[in-house]
Parts: C-alpha cells; structure tokens; sequence
C-alpha cells in the first residue's frame, strides 16, 4: 500500500509544468538577486495553494552554489489569549501591547531557529549555552589528555611529595632521554596551557553585565529593545561563521500582524550592509495574500511571485476522483456525488488527508459492520470529519449541529404536516370553486367573468377591437380563438356607449389577465375540463402523503418541503457543507454506523435510551424510531423476566 503523507510534495516538472513554472521563476529571481538588490521576495497565494512545495522543489531541484536556511513558525502557539490580533486601524493601548507581545514571540523562535539548527562547535563564541553531549571517544581523548598533562608535570617538576624511587630509576635511562622528556613535557605543558587560555578568552570575552549586586542593594539593567535589536550581534555572528544566503520563512502570516515583516525587512537591511557577514543574503516569504490591506504588501517586498492554487471548484472533483483511483478507492461512487462533496474542498493537503482516512474507515467498518454500507455516505463523512473535526466528534456524544438537526425531526415532520394542511385548504377551495362552477359551461363561465371585468373597467362597454374588428362580449365568448387573442393581447381598444345612441372608443393597458387570475377563473376552467376525478386524486394523493411522512427519511423531508425557512431549522445555524449534506441524505439517521464499528450484540444509542426510559417509566411518542429491533427486543425480554413485569411477550416476538 502507497503512503502518500500530507507533507509537501516535490513537484515534477514532466507532470505538472505549469506549477514548475513558479519555482523555476523563484530560482532565476534568486539568481539575480544581489544584481538587482533583491532581498525580500514573497510567495504569496491562499491556503492550500502550494507554496510549500514550490520552496521544497527549489531547496531540492537548485541547490548548486546556494545555501538555503528553511525557518517555520507552524509550532509557535498563536491561539493563546491575546494572540489574535484585529485587523481594524484604530487600535488601543491594550491591543498595540498584546501586537508587540506577539511580535516578540515570533522573533524569538525565529533567533531560536537561527543559533539552535547549528553545532555549537560552528558557532563557538555565541552567548546561548546549550547541553553539550560529550561522546564516549571525546572523553577518552580529554581524560588522556588531563592524565598526560599531569605526568609531564611530575616530569617536569620532578616534586618532592610525588617521588617514587622505584619508579624514577625505571626512567633513568640517561642525560639524553631525560632531556627529550623533559622538552615534550614543556610542549604539552605550554600547548594544554594555549587551549585552556584560549578557551577562557572564548567563554568570557562576550559575557554582559545584566545585574549586580551590592550586599543587600540590586541593580539590574533591562532592555525594553525587540529580540531582533537586542540580540543583532548573535545574529550578525551567526551569518559571519555559516554560509547560509538564502532564508525561507513560512507560516508567519498565521498570527496576523504585518508589522513583523517590518522588523524582519529591517533585519535583513542591516545583515546585507554589515561588513562582517560580507556577502548578499536573500528572505523568501510564504504568505496568504489577505494578511495585508489594500497596496501596503508592496512595501514590505522587493519582488512578488504569485502561486495559482493547485485545486478549485472547478476541477476539485477530478482531483479528488483521481486521488480515490490512486489510493483503490473508487467503490462505484457517482461523479454526481464527488462533485457534491468536492465542491467544498479547496486544499490539496485535505484532499489527500480525506483519501487516507476514507481508506482507513472503509477498510476497517465495512468488514465488520457489512458490506450493506453506503461508500458515498462513508466518503461524505470524512469530508465533514476533517472540516468540522470538533462536530464530528460531538456526534459521538450525540451532540453538536448535525445532531441537533437530525434529532429535529419530530418538528420537521410537524413543520411539513402543517404545509399538507395548507394544501389541504388549497384543495377545499378548488371543491369549493368547482361545485360552484358545475352548473356552468365552460362559454358561460368565460361571459361571466367578462361582464365582471366589464363590471371593474367600463359598465357601457359594448364591444372590443380584436384583428381591427370589434367584437361583443358574447361573440369573444362564444370563440376560443377571440377569447385566446384577448388574453394575450397587451392593449386593448374598446367601444362603450356614451348616451343618445351615441359610442366612443377608448384604449387602454389590458388588464384583464390579472383579473382573470386574482379571480381563479383559469383554475376553476381547469377544474371544468378535468372534472371531479382530479380533485379526488389529489385528495388522496395528499391522504398518501401525510401517511408516508413519518418513515420519510430526513433528507427527503427537507428537500421535499423546503423547510429552510422554518424557525426550527433556521435556529440550528448549519454551515454551507453540513446543510448540503443533510439535504442529500450523505448524512442521516443511520450516521452511527459509519463512524463506529458494528457489533451484533450492540445497540445504537437511540435504542439504549428508549431502554433506559422504559425502565424509567418515561413514556415515549408511539412512532420512537428502533435501530435494531432484534437487539433491543432480546435486552427488553431480559429486563422483563428480571423484573417480572407482566407485558406482552407474544407481540415482543412479532416485533423480533
């Protein structure tokens, strides 16, 4: 099985030219560099889009001739109480505290990345000590050493206290070899005295005085300086014993504050102009573009690369789609379906975390909980899992949105019974209107409603212009041809009678389809021509329908009644993704079976709650839903004849 971690990917440049594209320009700005006085470049482009693997790419496919110095701030806590700084322009004293208490913060661990990566032996003058490991040939050669001092001492010195005659008999071998032992003694003797002298100077010449102390009085110097100001020295020195002339910076543009990179464009001014390090030193950024407003991201960088994100809504189903093929994970789920779930991913990274995961649950739940398992429902729940991580593991505690949602359906079925009932007045006004309109034909229901429009518009009128023809009411209604071309007509001319035998014409905006419709007449003509059968159809259409709601599934309940707008639903305040999910039925009241396993003695935690009532005496509503009857029937048997309760064993049995 293929591992394919979260780490970033080094890209390749046959498989996805276009990518390669931003690291190959990256190089040749490097390249150029202290040319054009380059040293502050951004990789900008949103979460996810791959900066970090463009800068893998560039440390691995250019590293000829260039040292590059990789500095992360993912570790660095920014969620602590006054961490998250506002990003409004006017800031109180408060705030502007807690932005440069922050800003200490990241300096810090960025000087602790800078002296801790390197052996103290590369920076042996800097003022941060640290653990030195001393290994097993190291001590062997230092005691040798301590040991030889201390005989070419005793050769040297010859002391009184330490003679052995035994011993300096031994060595007697003449005037000759005493003075060979005595000059290799001199040597080593002035050689260990080099070192420690050397060793002194090394370890005190850099020292401070922060505090001293005057019998019971104290004085103490504090520096109220940033890190970077405070320490400049260390980090001039680092620079002037490494090689290092390219620094890669990411993750700093998760705390938020711009003013960092001030501070750290400042830093590399003063490294590129100090004489000891003397060679051109380059920062690279990895930064979202929203960190900064409007045009000032210009003034903190020299040159600007931007990163097209890898994956969109466009084409996040065929990378998820692929991704799943790779892996051996396509289980027959629908592209209509992956394009449902893709849509809300927008990061590479999630997108392979989401492949693994799926992986793992299928192939551990579907092995035991059956192969009866949804792929598309279990797919669909990993995507929520690691978008709503802490949701997810409410679900467990049967708690949290998705839970609250599908634990509502007692009043969505209670929402959709009251639009059936609209229908169902809606259904009685049409009887009503039909049975009305039972003695009538469809010609005389035509004339009726145009004497009552004649009524509201001219009560003398006497005929209407149709095809440069006037026509009277009874002909227009006695033709379907004319009554048709009145309707959609959008002015008419008329002739109403003006007294003394006299007409007049009169145009006006035709108005008479509004009239028909805010009067029914298209519907109670549609009730003529389909008689009464239909409205008994829909009668029992409508009788069907309020039957079966209570065993619809949620999904279809909300989709069927549009209970968006409900105050029940409207108060749970799903997200985007969740609502998508519950609507399309991804996510559903049998969810526990795709985030637990199955065991064929177990019960959901419905069906142990409706057990633990009955035991209560808590009465339950008559249609409580049962996850496995077979189950909860064999433990209710078992605390029947542990109780003696006197109930029906026999209906038990046809429930199982």
């Amino acid at each position: 099985m293929a591992i394919d971690t979260l780490l970033p990917k080094k890209l390749n440049k046959a498989d996805d030219p276009d990518s390669y594209k931003s690291v190959q320009e990256l190089n040749e700005v490097l390249s150029s560099a202290e040319k054009h006085k380059i040293r502050n470049v951004a990789l900008t482009g949103p979460f996810g889009s791959g900066k970090s693997s463009v800068l893998v790419t560039l440390q691995e496919d250019f590293s000829k001739g260039r040292n590059y110095l990789p500095i992360s701030l993912a570790t660095l806590q920014a969620n602590e109480e006054g961490d998250n700084i506002s990003k409004s322009e006017n800031k109180t004293s408060d705030e502007e505290k807690k932005i440069e208490n922050l800003n200490r913060k990241i300096e810090y661990s960025i000087l602790q990345q800078l002296i801790y990566r390197e052996k103290a032996e590369t920076v042996p003058n800097s003022r941060f000590r640290r653990i030195v490991h001393l290994s097993k040939k190291k001590l062997r050669r230092y005691s040798i050493c301590v040991v030889l001092s201390l005989v070419c001492f005793l050769i040297l010195f010859e002391p009184s206290f330490a003679r052995v005659d035994s011993i300096y008999n031994f060595f007697s071998w003449g005037d000759t070899w005493n003075v060979i032992f005595d000059l290799f003694a001199v040597g080593w003797l002035l050689f260990m005295l080099f070192i420690v002298i050397r060793y002194v100077f090394r370890s005190y010449s850099n020292s401070k005085l922060n505090k001293l102390n005057l019998k019971d009085a104290e004085i103490e110097v504090v520096e109220n300086n940033s890190i970077f100001n405070r320490h400049l020295d260390e980090i001039l020195y680092f620079f002037q014993v490494t090689e290092y002339d390219v620094v890669i910076i990411e993750d700093l543009d998760r705390f938020g504050t711009p003013n960092i990179f001030l501070k750290l464009r400042e830093l590399n001014q003063l490294i590129n102009e100090s004489k000891i390090v003397g060679r051109h030193i380059t920062f690279v950024y990895a930064v979202k573009d929203d960190i900064f407003k409007d045009e000032e991201r210009t003034k903190f960088f020299d040159y600007i690369i931007t990163i097209i994100p890898v994956i969109n809504p466009s084409n996040s189903k065929d990378k998820l789609k692929a991704a799943l093929k790779a892996n051996d994970c396509e289980d027959g789920i629908s592209d209509d379906d992956l394009s449902e779930m893709a849509f809300f991913v927008q990061d590479m990274r999630i997108l392979t975390n989401i492949v693994n995961e799926y992986r793992q649950y299928r192939d551990k739940l579907c092995t035991t909980n059956g192969a009866q398992l949804s792929k598309t429902k279990l797919l669909a729940m990993i995507v929520y899992k690691n978008y709503y991580p802490q949701d997810f593991a409410l679900l467990h505690r049967r708690d949290g949105k998705v839970y609250q949602c599908l634990s509502s359906k007692r009043a969505f079925i209670k929402d959709a019974l009251n639009k059936i009932e609209i229908k169902k007045k809606e259904l009685e006004s049409r009887k009503q209107a039909f049975f009305n309109s039972l003695h009538l034909s469809i010609k005389e229901l035509r004339l009726l409603f145009l004497y009552k429009w004649r009524t509201s518009t001219h009560a003398q009128l006497t005929a209407i212009r149709i095809d440069d023809t006037y026509y009277s009411l009874e002909q227009i209604s006695n033709n379907n041809e004319l009554f048709e071309k009145l309707v959609s007509m959008n002015s008419l001319q008329y002739r109403y009678y003006s007294g003394y035998g006299s007409s007049t014409t009169n145009p006006q905006q035709n108005d008479i389809v509004s009239f028909l419709k805010s009067n029914h007449f298209f519907e109670r003509i549609q009730l003529l021509e389909s008689g009464e059968k239909s409205l008994i159809l829909q009668q029992k259409n409508i009788r069907e329908e309020e039957l079966k709601l209570k065993s619809l599934r949620i999904s279809k309940i909300l989709r069927q009644y549009n209970l968006e707008e409900t105050e029940t639903y409207k108060n749970i305040q799903l997200s985007d993704m969740q609502d998508v999910f519950l609507r399309l039925g991804y996510i559903d009241e049998d969810y526990y079976d795709y985030i637990s396993y199955f065991y064929p003695e177990m019960m959901s935690l419905e069906d142990r709650e409706l057990l633990i009532n009955i035991k209560r005496q808590v009465k339950q509503p008559y249609d409580y839903h049962i996850d496995r009857i077979e189950n909860f029937t064999k433990e209710l048997k078992e605390y029947m004849f542990e109780s003696d309760a006197i109930l029906n064993i026999e209906l038990l049995d046809f429930l199982a």
